[in-house]
């Protein structure tokens, strides 16, 4: 297939595949990009996919406080892989991403540190990122998340079967603010947010 294009999830997206090999061992090698994808939507079409693959109904992610604190995220995704058709899951490839427009610091991505430090103040609104996808798990060498007052750096993977997480994050608040005088205030306010590094594990639905 030399030419897709689609409409998902409120995104355009196109690529092309390719199916090749005998019946026992088809291999499908795809490539696909997609824009302006909304967040929860693209959750919820992973999940309602995964469901009528499996039978079974899991948990919905899109519904949960996880992704409802941060409404109106937008998607733009690069993938390269290949997988067997009949396991789709099973992918070995690698892309980036970039989520933009959202609060991302409502996402309770961090637990009850979100809560201590008021993760929300920070006003973080753009995350990107590569990745690396092979035996059942991704790897996120270099997630940047940015906003008008804070960064985080971070790097881990998700393990793709058991949904779950293995980060470390750095927190370095203020950091690309351009007023020198509004930060050393930020700083001096908040002494103990700029040696913080996080380490961020459990289920992806509850970290």
């Amino acid at each position: 297939l030399d030419q897709i294009d689609l409409r998902t999830a409120g995104g355009r997206g196109h690529g092309q595949a390719t199916l090749n090999g005998p019946t026992q061992n088809r291999l499908l090698h795809f490539d696909f990009a997609m824009k302006e994808a909304d967040l929860a939507r693209t959750i919820r079409a992973v999940e309602e996919f995964e469901a009528a693959r499996t039978g079974i109904q899991n948990e919905s992610m899109a519904e949960s406080k996880f992704i409802k604190r941060a409404s109106g995220g937008k998607l733009e995704l690069d993938l390269s892989a290949k997988c067997n058709p009949d396991h789709p899951t099973n992918l070995s490839g690698a892309g980036n991403m970039q989520l933009t427009g959202a609060e991302l610091g409502e996402i309770n991505l961090f637990g009850l540190l979100s809560q201590v430090l008021s993760f929300s103040s920070l006003k973080l609104d753009t995350a990107r990122t590569t990745f690396q996808i092979a035996d059942g798990k991704v790897y996120f060498p270099d997630v940047r998340v940015t906003g008008k007052s804070a960064l985080i750096d971070a790097k881990g993977s998700y393990f793709i079967e058991t949904k779950s997480l293995d980060f470390t994050a750095n927190l370095k608040p203020y950091e690309e603010v351009h007023n020198p005088l509004t930060a050393i205030v930020s700083l001096v306010m908040n002494p103990l947010t700029s040696m913080f590094q996080l380490q961020l594990t459990g289920q992806l639905s509850n970290p």
